[in-house]
């Protein structure tokens, strides 16, 4: 009889250790889980933030050139430009713009508009703080640098392309 109690005993007392140790297993296992979501959340999360800082429309590169919008970086100029669409009098009035505003402004260079009416020529540019700003040239003079509004780019752009120019 004594045996058998204590066969009870320790099959018992087994019994316990083992429900005890599956307790224990598996919350280290929904701890592990909860690590790997919250692992998972930061990542989604970093992600999620690293998108909100890339512009719409691709990378730019250490000069803040659009590469993916034809831009490149001009060493002669000191701004980002799409070169076939200069010619060497465009090439030189930006140029002087570009000296005028600064080559560590991060300039790109949007449109060129030749001389109009009155004898004058444009160069619109995007700095790197995405500002935007238009230089009003005489030859190679600055007579005026003003900021604009997107708005009123679209608008040029409309009204020149409308003219057949």
């Amino acid at each position: 009889m004594m045996k058998k109690k204590n066969l009870l005993l320790v099959l018992g007392l087994g019994i316990l250790i083992a429900v005890v140790g599956l307790f224990f297993l598996s919350k280290r296992g929904n701890q592990s889980e909860i690590q790997n979501e919250e692992e998972l959340s930061l990542v989604e999360e970093k992600t999620t933030e690293e998108q909100d800082n890339e512009l719409i429309g691709g990378n730019r590169d250490e000069h803040g050139c659009l590469g993916p919008a034809g831009y490149s970086y001009d060493e002669e100029i000191g701004a980002c430009v799409r070169s076939w669409e200069l010619d060497p009098e465009q090439r030189q009035m930006i140029q002087s713009a570009v000296d005028y505003l600064g080559k560590d402004n991060g300039l790109t260079v949007i449109k060129v508009e030749k001389k109009g009416d009155d004898n004058r020529d444009f160069v619109f540019f995007q700095k790197a703080d995405l500002s935007q700003v238009k230089v009003e040239m005489n030859g190679n003079n600055i007579v005026r640098v003003y900021p604009i509004e997107a708005d009123q780019l679209e608008a040029s752009e409309s009204a020149t392309n409308g003219s057949g120019q």
